[in-house]
């Protein structure tokens, strides 16, 4: 909530060549965003110790579901900032350490321990013992309304086979294209 002593507090620890990088920023120049969000501009200017660069949300998870990482040459100005409902900065003494980063053969959720992403719910369907049926499910309107882009690569209904988990290797191919649809995700071991 005291985004003036965090970012002096950030400042203190970053070191020359260290960088703070924010993610899925809600601001107020857009109009479904929350009272304590501040404006583009007052986030940019939290940093004023530090060179900061703006990002378009959308471009770097367009990139990621191509298997691109981001292109940290690419910064918006504070008014296509404002058109957004989520943006990233990153503020970096050294500017020279902001890099762009590319292609990348494997999905990072896909390391760790897979799960179904949680935004699946099971669906009864008859008597089929070799399948499990998912449908998307959002936990309410106002989450798909702030990330409509969701409904572009997470299909509305799945199917998996049910002895997907006991043999990765044998269900390969069914495994991959889950992860490329953001169906399996990493979750941490806990997660219910």
């Amino acid at each position: 909530p005291n985004k003036k002593r965090c970012a002096l507090e950030l400042k203190r620890i970053v070191n020359c060549d260290g960088m703070v990088v924010l993610t899925g920023l809600r601001h107020k120049d857009y109009s479904a965003t929350p009272n304590n969000a501040i404006s583009v501009q007052n986030y940019i200017d939290l940093f004023d110790f530090a060179n900061v660069s703006v990002y378009s949300e959308d471009d770097i998870l367009k990139r990621y579901l191509r298997k691109m990482g981001a292109n940290l040459d690419k910064t918006i100005c504070v008014s296509e900032a404002q058109t957004q409902p989520f943006i990233n900065l990153i503020a970096a003494k050294n500017q020279a350490k902001i890099r762009s980063s590319g292609q990348f053969s494997e999905y990072p959720h896909q390391y760790g321990n897979l799960k179904i992403n949680p935004l699946y719910k099971e669906k009864e369907r008859g008597n089929d013992k070799e399948n499990i049926y998912l449908e998307l499910n959002f936990p309410s309107q106002f989450y798909l309304s702030e990330q409509p882009q969701m409904m572009d690569y997470l299909p509305q209904q799945v199917r998996i086979p049910k002895d997907l988990f006991i043999d990765l290797n044998k269900n390969l191919h069914i495994v991959n294209r889950l992860i490329s649809q953001c169906v399996l995700i990493d979750l941490p071991s806990n997660y219910s």
